[in-house]
């Protein structure tokens, strides 16, 4: 399975890298909005990880342009965020993406389940992982 990490902190990438190294997955890394758009499309990964609060492109748009194209749009995409979401942000991203995470909560369990609620259920089924 291959996995798209698309987040700006190298810290961030590090961290969910290490989380999902034992893990059966090839992990590739975006550093930026622009970037994980591109690499989406070339490597159509089964599962990506995306920040929300990106300096060039937000995870919110990302997110709108996965799902607007037909190559990537069945591609399942939990959020990763340290960012308080308000009531309609998380509705809204609750009916796009598998699950959200946050940052400061992340775990290997958490990741696991994650993974295998991604890669179980189709892409308009979603579960908030917290």
């Amino acid at each position: 399975r291959r996995v798209l990490i698309i987040d700006d902190e190298a810290t961030a990438r590090y961290i969910l890298a290490k989380l999902l190294q034992d893990l059966p997955c090839i992990v590739r890394q975006a550093n930026n909005g622009a970037d994980g758009l591109r690499m989406a499309k070339e490597v159509l990964p089964d599962l990506i990880l995306l920040d929300l609060n990106m300096p060039d492109i937000s995870g919110f748009t990302v997110l709108d342009q996965i799902r607007s194209d037909p190559s990537t749009g069945t591609i399942p995409v939990a959020i990763v965020t340290s960012l308080a979401l308000n009531e309609l942000d998380r509705k809204r991203l609750q009916a796009q993406a598998c699950g959200i995470l946050n940052k400061s909560e992340l775990s290997r369990d958490q990741i696991q389940r994650l993974l295998t609620e991604a890669w179980i259920k189709p892409v308009d089924s979603v579960a908030s992982i917290q």
